[in-house]
């Protein structure tokens, strides 16, 4: 993640790396490209991602959008990304959402 902070409502770019022992994976003729996430909750959710540059890099983003971050609490991502020849998940990493203090009133 690029960020050590993430609010509720906020929009980030949320990537992941497809490497195992330092080798990076070239996913350039990936034909699904997906980010798979569970919220605090357990609900889990699917987001269609897109290559950070050509696939070669083993990098897949995808925009996390003010709808997508709206609860409060430790989330999980990994990325998967299949060819015809192959299928690839990554291992799993997290990040932290915190709430906005609401001073309106």
């Amino acid at each position: 993640m690029p960020r050590e902070e993430i609010r509720m409502g906020d929009e980030v770019p949320l990537q992941v790396n497809f490497k195992e022992d330092g080798v990076t994976f070239d996913i350039s003729t990936a034909t699904v490209k997906e980010i798979w996430v569970k919220k605090p909750d357990g609900t889990p959710l699917k987001f269609d991602a897109a290559f950070l540059t050509d696939g070669s890099d083993g990098s897949l983003v995808y925009n996390l959008l003010t709808t997508d971050t709206n609860a409060e609490g430790q989330w999980k991502y990994q990325g998967h990304a299949e060819s015809p020849a192959w299928k690839l998940t990554t291992k799993m990493a997290e990040f932290y959402i915190g709430d906005v203090i609401d001073v309106s009133g």
